[in-house]
């Protein structure tokens, strides 16, 4: 790992600002490029490119590309981030697409601009990255592979910040939601503790928040009323009864209380209350007090955000089945273009319950289907006879994008109609469901990046040295052998210069899929950069495996391939290193491996060779 990703990656550990992980990432690059000056733009809301960083460029220049509109002839970064491809201007002066902003650029000295779209996995643009030079050039071929990886450091970048921002906005939502309640709602430890209380607890009470909050739950009850001396820390499931309180003058008042025991994502278990006053109870109280028991469910859902992803969704459909008083739930789920398929499911009876059509539905478009008596509505045609009530919404929040595909829905065994408060419930629930869903994708994404290449798919050059590193363990425990091929495509610079990069690019992505298809499932083919690939052997019985397996390869990659409509042939040239012979670590071993390809090149290309030492 270079140091400008050993940076960008700690900034992003600690939490820095996107605006200071792209700077520093800008400053690192242009240390490799000298006389390079870096620039972020970041895709908007509004479609447009807005600034991220450019440490060494003119405040001015800045701010006068902020807000660039994306274009097939705006510059270098509107037209990259249209195309979504590399665009490289040699000499802004005569380039057609600088036109217009000539003057803009003039008065700085910038003479060259190379721009790169930052891409994410599914192919959308995030951002563009630019270089700008103060004299007419073009990239070379390092240039080209130094400007790659910051495009995909700045993409990891660019990620991590969005999920953080989403789980941001669910905290958000979660703080709202108990601050804003009108009913009393409190947080209790299981020693019974007051860890928090809500506006409405406070006033209740009349409490000032530092005193109620060093009492103790058992102090809020009549001390006589056996029900507020139960231990918290062994109660579980949800309770409800009606008991009195006292306030802080020692005045007493008839209440309703509802607890939910749940356990934290730390494993500790915590007790949250809705404490409601009953004393002149009526219709419109009980149906705004249902209406918070609702919410109570959700936050009690939410406060599990640090459980795996299955364990999430089975503690939402258990505290929601009980919510909503229907016992048989499940989460479908899955991306735009695909279909969805069950993602956690509560036990159904037997019988045809199939995909669920609401997943077909666009996300946030505030839908709930409800069917008070599925024996008599079309949709309980083929279900088992005892489902006779459902509800359900497709998930999604339009608010974090349009990627996410499902559906929640439920079923009960007795007929009844549905309040608002449950169609209120149901969407909400859905959008929750929606953003971590999303979450987890961009989690997934961000570990992706991490430790793949994002041309081939194959493991990059850090992935790739830790599991050399456990496999040279593996052997040394073992006493078994194991083989490295550094492999170097030949005369590769000619595709790129005679058909363009994106040939070029090509070629790599099916020489990457051309390696794997001739070694094992349990053998690791890897792309350390450029045209570069290794390919790591483990449990090397027989030595005479490495000719026909490095045979197998040079004619595999010989065959022909069809680039943009013109068939070529390359061929490759493979250094051989063997452990324990020619190494017992991970730099030796790789540089003699890269010794004997050289060799190979020497000796006229297209074949292999074994390192030797010389005298």
């Amino acid at each position: 790992m270079t140091r400008t990703e050993q940076q960008v990656i700690q900034l992003l550990c600690q939490g820095a600002g996107l605006r200071e992980v792209l700077g520093t990432l800008c400053l690192g690059i242009e240390e490799k490029l000298p006389g390079a000056l870096c620039s972020l733009l970041v895709v908007g809301p509004d479609r447009r490119l807005h600034f991220g960083a450019g440490p060494s460029l003119p405040d001015d220049y800045n701010a006068a590309i902020d807000g660039l509109d994306m274009g097939p002839e705006v510059g270098s970064c509107g037209a990259a981030a249209w195309h979504a491809r590399q665009v490289v201007v040699a000499d802004i002066e005569t380039h057609p697409n600088w036109a217009p902003y000539v003057d803009v650029v003039r008065p700085y000295g910038l003479r060259a601009c190379w721009s790169t779209p930052v891409l994410a996995p599914q192919g959308h643009v995030l951002g563009t990255f630019a270089v700008y030079y103060r004299e007419v050039c073009e990239p070379d071929e390092r240039a080209q592979q130094v400007i790659a990886e910051a495009a995909n450091l700045a993409a990891i970048a660019m990620l991590s910040r969005r999920t953080e921002a989403a789980l941001a906005l669910s905290e958000a939502r979660y703080r709202a939601l108990f601050d804003s309640s009108g009913d009393a709602l409190l947080l209790a430890a299981a020693d019974g503790a007051v860890l928090d209380a809500n506006p409405a607890a406070r006033t209740l009470f009349g409490w000032a928040p530092e005193t109620l909050q060093r009492r103790r739950w058992q102090e809020i009850g009549d001390p006589a009323d056996p029900r507020w001396r139960g231990d918290l820390g062994t109660a579980t499931g949800q309770a409800r009864f009606e008991a009195f309180c006292q306030r802080a003058d020692g005045s007493r008042f008839p209440a309703e209380v509802h607890l939910t025991h749940f356990t934290a994502g730390d494993g500790v278990r915590l007790t949250t209350a809705i404490v409601r006053d009953i004393s002149e109870r009526h219709t419109a109280q009980a149906r705004l007090l249902h209406h918070q028991r609702g919410l109570h469910t959700l936050n009690a859902i939410m406060a599990a955000g640090h459980h795996p992803l299955e364990e999430r969704l089975r503690q939402a459909l258990e505290l929601a089945a009980g919510h909503l008083g229907m016992p048989y739930g499940r989460v479908c789920g899955g991306h735009r273009e695909r279909g969805c398929r069950v993602l956690y499911s509560t036990p159904i009876p037997a019988g045809a319950v199939g995909p669920s059509q609401l997943c077909t539905q666009p996300p946030g478009a505030g839908l709930v289907l409800a069917i008070a008596d599925l024996a008599h509505d079309a949709a309980g045609a083929g279900l088992p006879a005892e489902l006779r009530r459902y509800i359900g919404a497709p998930l999604g929040d339009p608010d974090l994008g349009d990627g996410i595909r499902g559906a929640v829905e439920f079923f009960g065994t007795e007929p009844a109609p549905f309040d608002a408060e449950s169609i209120e419930f149901m969407r909400l629930l859905a959008r929750w469901l929606g953003s971590t869903l999303l979450q987890e994708r961009d989690a997934a994404t961000i570990r992706q990046l991490a430790h793949f290449d994002a041309l081939t798919g194959l493991p990059n050059r850090s992935l790739f040295q830790s599991r050399l590193r456990t496999a040279l363990g593996l052997a040394e425990r073992e006493r078994a052998g194991l083989a490295l091929l550094f492999i170097d495509l030949d005369h590769f610079k000619q595709i790129n210069d005679s058909l363009g990069h994106a040939s070029g690019d090509s070629l790599l992505h099916e020489t990457g899929r051309r390696l794997r298809a001739c070694v094992r499932a349990s053998d690791t083919v890897a792309r350390l950069g450029g045209d570069e690939f290794v390919v790591l052997l483990e449990d090397i019985r027989d030595p005479a495996d490495l000719d026909r397996i490095a045979r197998h390869i040079l004619e595999t990659l010989a065959a022909p391939c069809v680039l943009d409509g013109h068939e070529c042939q390359v061929s490759a040239s493979i250094g051989i290193s063997l452990y324990p012979e020619h190494g017992t670590d991970l730099d030796t071993l790789l540089n003699h491996a890269d010794s004997a390809m050289y060799r190979v090149k020497c000796d006229g290309r297209n074949g292999f060779r074994y390192f030797a030492r010389t005298a």
